[in-house]
């Protein structure tokens, strides 16, 4: 299953395992409830902030959320470990960056 599909999915189902309404989630992470909607029917490609923000609402940890609930091998979890991490790796470059031409 593709990341963007499955973020999305996941949301759902972490929102109704938590009893919590996408509207809910959606005032509390700060992610848009437009934007909520997208991930989990279009599979938008999430941006690795409303990943995060929507886990700690959830308070859940963020591979919850990127790694498949059908995941069958310690390959694809490590595949989307990777990802996430690489993602956070990078927002941190640019953010050093960012701070260092000021």
């Amino acid at each position: 299953m593709p990341l963007m599909s499955t973020v999305g999915s996941n949301i759902r189902r972490e929102c109704e395992t938590h009893g919590v309404s996408m509207q809910q989630l959606a005032v509390k992470s700060g992610v848009g409830i437009g934007r909520l909607y997208e991930l989990e029917a279009v599979g938008g490609a999430p941006r690795l902030s409303e990943v995060l923000a929507i886990a700690e609402v959830l308070d859940i940890p963020y591979l919850t959320l990127v790694v498949s609930a059908h995941t069958t091998s310690a390959t694809d979890s490590a595949d989307a470990a990777s990802i996430v991490t690489g993602a956070v790796r990078r927002a941190a470059r640019t953010h050093r960056r960012r701070r260092s031409t000021r």
